[in-house]
């Protein structure tokens, strides 16, 4: 026991080993100190278990930093550090939390059962998470007005979120694998007011709401991911702008990938199969949908009260209704192929859609017109409708 920091480092080169402190105000504090590595200690029961305050070029390795009453791990204005290979666990703060340091380093950590976030970044910038594990946290991986970073090889599951960034841009998101986030709100990925961030290569399937979420942001990539078998919505973007949605699979959710209140994105060569809807369109106007692989859903590809958007050159089959138009105008329809669905497409109150060089074939009804005037219907081809 002891009423000050269990060991505190304000000089450099020094080696930290093989300690045990418990119930301190910090287990190890290192301020204004460089080049110091802290190697397989535990640090229970403090305040913080280890504090880094304005120190750069230090090593982190193979710590125990749990059961602690603020955060396991935290950075604070610290440059070019390292942690790897640590344990920080049922911490009443966070796991790990990097505030306002940059360019550090950290691999192969393990964040479970904090009371708060498991790995916690906030005005931190340029800094490199690979192979995190983040279990039974509040959000698993939270970024927050944070830029530059690159979150990879990590797995987040039993959090509300798997990874959450707010107002953060320009960051890498590459092959996680963001599973069984069951908490309220229960998804693998949320990004909000975020821009120009690369979502790549990840799976986020079986969680309990989405797979990915995008809000209100612009200019993202979101692409070869994996949302399978979510609760709700494979991905799911709402108030966006500017955003490439491309060669991603959702299937097996209530809807594959869903844009609400969307403009001026680009889906392309994605694949959705097994969905209620497979691409749904709710109120977006000037988007791209083309080259779409959707199949065995309810409805391939829905539009409802959108405008001035091209579905062209998908491949929409073995549906209830190919592709549906409700309440939308003035979209331009052509060169899909549209076959073996119960209707190939239809439209509902619907009026000046240009419809071309499409092909029907095989559908119960190649097109159904309810409600709907002054659409232009030309060069199709049906087959055995």
């Amino acid at each position: 026991n002891c009423s000050s920091d269990g060991i505190h480092i304000a000089s450099n080169d020094n080696i930290i080993k093989n300690n045990t402190i418990l119930r301190c105000e910090n287990g190890i504090t290192v301020f204004n100190s460089s080049n110091n590595t802290i190697e397989a200690n535990a640090e229970l029961n403090n305040s913080y278990g280890i504090f880094l305050d304005g120190s750069r070029n230090n090593t982190i390795v193979r710590n125990n930093a749990s059961l602690n009453q603020a955060d396991g791990i935290y950075f604070l204005n610290s440059e070019s550090n390292i942690c790897n290979e640590s344990l920080a666990s049922y911490n009443e703060g966070n796991g790990i939390h990097v505030k306002g340091s940059s360019y550090n380093a950290f691999d192969n950590n393990s964040v479970r059962n904090n009371s708060k976030n498991g790995f916690y970044l906030t005005e931190s910038n340029a800094n490199n998470l690979t192979r995190t594990t983040a279990f039974n946290n509040d959000y698993g991986i939270y970024l927050r007005y944070s830029e530059n970073n690159s979150i990879s090889e990590s797995e987040a599951a039993n959090n509300q979120y798997g990874i959450r960034a707010y107002k953060s841009s320009n960051n890498i998101f590459n092959r996680n694998h963001l599973y069984d986030n069951d908490d309220e709100p229960g998804t693998g990925m949320y990004i909000e007011s975020g821009q120009d961030n690369r979502i790549q290569g990840n799976n986020a399937s079986d969680n309990r709401d989405n797979g990915i979420f995008i809000m209100n942001s612009e200019n993202n990539i979101i692409q070869d991911n994996q949302a399978n078998n979510n609760n709700e919505v494979g991905i799911r973007l709402s108030g966006i702008n500017n955003n490439v949605v491309i060669n991603n699979s959702a299937h097996l959710n209530v809807i594959g990938i869903a844009f609400f209140d969307a403009n001026d994105n680009i889906i392309g060569g994605n694949r959705a199969e097994s969905n209620w809807k497979g691409i749904s369109l709710e109120g977006g106007s000037n988007n791209t949908i083309i080259e779409n692989i959707l199949q065995i859903n309810a409805a391939g590809i829905i539009l409802l009260d959108s405008m001035n958007n091209k579905i062209e050159d998908n491949n929409v089959s073995d549906s209830i209704e190919g592709v549906s138009l409700y309440r939308s105008s003035y979209n331009e329809i052509q060169n899909n192929n549209i076959s073996q669905n119960w209707i190939g497409l239809s439209l509902n109150r619907s009026i000046d859609n240009s419809i071309a060089v499409n092909v029907y074939d095989r559908n119960t009804v190649g097109i159904a017109l309810n409600m709907s005037t002054n659409n232009t219907i030309e060069n199709r081809t049906f087959i055995n409708n």
